[in-house]
């Protein structure tokens, strides 16, 4: 699991930089202004405007009652893009999405290794 913002070899954090919204829409689409379902929560900023994440909310659990996450059973192909803008760890297993899934932005979904 990459760390961010961690000491080696500790816990950290992933970053989440996309989400398909599946309740609260409504909500979302006004904290936006917008109408386009499909670019909601597609980028850091978006995401965290869409459903009003902001920085009283740092350090929560994502399993709790405030913000959380929760499992499908549905089956999905995740890719493993290769990582642009970088000059070192390129061709380390950072970056996924679900593929072909229309919430993810078109630069991200990217040709697999």
């Amino acid at each position: 699991m990459p760390n961010v913002n961690a000491k080696r070899g500790r816990l950290g954090a992933v970053p989440i930089r996309a989400l398909e919204s599946v309740e609260g829409i409504e909500t979302m689409k006004k904290n936006r202004d917008t109408n386009d379902t499909k670019n909601l929560a597609n980028g850091p900023g978006k995401l965290t405007k869409a459903p009003d994440i902001n920085k009283n909310q740092n350090g929560l659990d994502l399993t709790g009652d405030e913000l959380y996450t929760e499992d499908s059973d549905e089956r999905v192909e995740v890719a493993e893009p290769v990582r642009i803008g970088l000059s070192k760890g390129k061709s380390k297993l950072l970056r996924f999405y679900v593929r072909g899934n229309r919430f993810v932005s078109k630069s991200k979904q990217q040709k697999p290794r």
